[in-house]
């Protein structure tokens, strides 16, 4: 026995039971389209709902390194769990703040990071800056190879600092 029914099995005429598998053919189309489009919606929802977590956390999106981390962040779509990662990335990078550039997501560097910055910039300017900062002493203090690269990179030429040549 077939699991195909015929017009014969259901006591019907050929044209009545063709234009019956023509509507079940079409609802099945129409509710393919209506799930589809409930998917496509579903996808909009949770990326506005993603959008909206990550501001109320205070990533600035529209930075190159808040879009950064949007596109890569995959845990809980939550503000404090992103805020918590946010700072986490931050420390680990050595960012030296626990908020999101500025402290309030504007992107503007705090006081304390400005002067950690002008402090870096003197080092490298002759071996002591005038707040007594040894360039030694600011080696030893770097957080990562590309901080020690910029004060090798900003010494002045004739402290003969330079950085090595790999090849």
């Amino acid at each position: 026995m077939s699991d195909t029914m015929t017009a014969g099995d259901l006591g019907l005429p050929q044209e009545e039971f063709d234009r019956m598998q023509e509507g079940v053919r079409e609802r099945l189309r129409k509710t393919a389209k209506l799930e589809r489009e409930a998917a496509e919606r579903d996808a909009r929802d949770a990326a506005t709902a993603r959008e909206n977590a990550l501001l109320r956390a205070g990533i600035p999106i529209d930075t190159p390194v808040g879009e950064m981390f949007a596109r890569g962040y995959d845990g809980d779509v939550n503000p404090d769990a992103m805020k918590a990662k946010w700072n986490e990335m931050g420390l680990a990078a050595g960012g030296g703040t626990t908020e999101p550039p500025g402290g309030t997501g504007t992107g503007e560097p705090t006081d304390a990071e400005l002067e950690r910055h002008r402090q870096l910039a003197g080092v490298g300017s002759g071996g002591e800056t005038d707040v007594g900062i040894k360039f030694e002493d600011a080696l030893a203090a770097a957080k990562d190879e590309d901080e020690v690269m910029r004060l090798v990179g900003a010494a002045p030429e004739a402290a003969g600092i330079r950085a090595p040549v790999i090849q």
